[in-house]
């Protein structure tokens, strides 16, 4: 119940030990970080020998390469990296309302409850 609030509270936290460009990048390796660890587990199969696996790896490390360099070209344009992290995850909202809108099939599945405004209104104070 409170692991969303936890996950902000140590982020916040771990924010005043470091600079705002490492902590951006960072969060936006945890699907990098989140493969390793599946991999390591187990529940995320990779065998080197196929291709498969080659391009399981392969493909991470080219996005995260690409990610940094392109972060890394937006930082040196644009200082204010709380601005670049503010942008990315406007685009992203923006993404996810547009594939929203074609994934769902009638209007009705944009009818929210009570308890799902109040969730909304909740998060929403907190970022204003």
């Amino acid at each position: 119940m409170y692991t969303g609030f936890l996950n902000q509270l140590l982020f916040l936290i771990g924010l005043g030990y470091t600079k705002p460009t490492y902590a951006a990048s960072i969060q936006t390796a945890i699907p990098v970080f989140t493969f390793i660890l599946a991999a390591i587990m187990g529940t995320e199969t990779v065998n080197l020998l196929r291709s498969e696996g080659q391009l399981k790896v392969g493909g991470n490390c080219m996005c995260m390469a690409a990610y940094l360099a392109i972060q890394a070209w937006l930082l040196a344009k644009y200082p204010a990296s709380i601005s670049v992290t503010a942008y990315a995850y406007s685009f992203g909202v923006f993404y996810m309302i547009v594939t929203a809108l074609f994934m769902t099939n009638h209007s009705t599945d944009w009818n929210l409850t009570q308890s799902e405004i109040f969730a909304v209104c909740y998060a929403v104070s907190f970022y204003i």
